[in-house]
């Protein structure tokens, strides 16, 4: 993706969370990503983010990361 893209940033969503998140890494390896519902209260789009969902995912890349190097 990042050879296809060059300099332009591709933020990729819809439907991701800690499931298929590393699946979807590990396709477009973009390091851009939006998550909605999967980080949010009651998977509410109306209510704040929860933020231990969120720092979940954030690991969840961090770990991946660290096992590549």
């Amino acid at each position: 993706m990042k050879t296809v893209c060059q300099h332009i940033s591709i933020l990729v969503g819809s439907g991701l969370n800690t499931s298929n998140i590393l699946s979807v890494h590990s396709t477009v390896q973009t390091g851009y990503y939006h998550f909605g519902t999967a980080v949010r209260k009651n998977h509410s789009l109306i209510e704040g983010i929860h933020l231990e969902k969120a720092k979940e995912m954030v690991q969840i890349l961090k770990d991946e990361e660290r096992k590549s190097v």
